[in-house]
């Protein structure tokens, strides 16, 4: 139900407005044309406070659209996961069972490289997974302006660590982490107004 909540919130967001035709041609062409009534902010003009940017919550339903694109397949260009099985050995210790490990680059269609740990059966945690998926957007610049800006911060942290540092993705991870948990707060709050 989760998933079919994301995905009609996704469609509502991203599919093409609706065009409406005049029944009578003639009249369309001869009435002069109406001024349309100033449209009122909507809910998904609304916004949520994360590190201190405001980011609407249409941007909220373009990350979780692009986040399923990543792990289900679809037509037309989208990120996409290629899941790479790990021993478990060579799983980074800060992230043992599912870990984003890049990109390749590409603007449009990022191939995000994803390790399972092999102790998993195929089966990792969703919330690894959802985690991994907002990562790599936001790793490839599709987050939109206010996400990135929110990623940029991050990134600068993690730059700061030095290449000393065990996890040189500490901050970025910890901020996936921190909007996978937001996002199912706000889908966990939408189906329960649906029930």
């Amino acid at each position: 139900m989760k998933n079919v909540l994301v995905l009609a919130l996704a469609v509502f967001v991203l599919a093409p407005s609706t065009v409406v035709t005049c029944p009578y041609p003639a009249v369309a062409q001869v009435s002069p044309a109406s001024p349309l009534p100033s449209a009122s902010p909507g809910v998904l003009d609304q916004t949520l406070d994360v590190e201190g940017v405001p980011v609407p919550l249409r941007d909220f339903a373009t990350l979780i659209a692009l986040m399923l694109s990543v792990y289900v397949p679809m037509k037309g260009a989208h990120p996409t996961s290629v899941i790479v099985t790990k021993k478990q050995s060579e799983m980074p210790a800060f992230d043992p069972d599912f870990h984003y490990a890049g990109n390749d680059g590409s603007p449009d269609q990022p191939k995000l490289t994803m390790w399972v740990s092999d102790r998993l059966g195929g089966k990792p945690p969703h919330d690894a997974m959802t985690s991994a998926a907002i990562l790599g957007i936001l790793d490839s610049g599709l987050g939109g302006p206010q996400f990135q800006q929110v990623y940029a911060a991050a990134r600068k942290d993690d730059l700061a660590l030095g290449p000393a540092a065990t996890d040189t993705w500490k901050n970025r991870r910890a901020l996936s982490a921190r909007l996978t948990t937001l996002i199912d707060v706000m889908m966990a709050g939408m189906t329960k107004r649906r029930s």
